[in-house]
């Protein structure tokens, strides 16, 4: 069995600490990345969400303004017949 000197033991300590000091600043570069592309595509998908939104919108109220003139349509039917019957009533 051997054993490490105490000059062994300072040289292998001396390594293990460049080697976290470089682990973390490659850390920090990936997670400044990460962030970077994070906020390129929360950015992106706003965006794309906006522009559903006003198409879901804009459908939306051709839909409205469709079911409108039927429900317009339907009145106007259930009026004239109500006069009709009205008048039939009287006569």
């Amino acid at each position: 069995m051997t054993y490490m000197t105490r000059g062994d033991l300072m040289e292998v300590r001396d390594e293990l600490r460049d080697q976290i000091l470089q682990l973390g600043a490659e850390m920090r570069v990936g997670f400044c990345a990460l962030r970077e592309e994070t906020e390129e595509m929360r950015g992106a998908l706003s965006g794309e969400i906006r522009g559903g939104d006003e198409e879901t919108r804009r459908a939306l109220s051709g839909e409205i303004r469709a079911g409108d003139e039927e429900t317009r349509r339907e009145m106007r039917v259930l009026h004239e017949d109500v006069l009709d019957r009205i008048a039939r009533m009287k006569g």
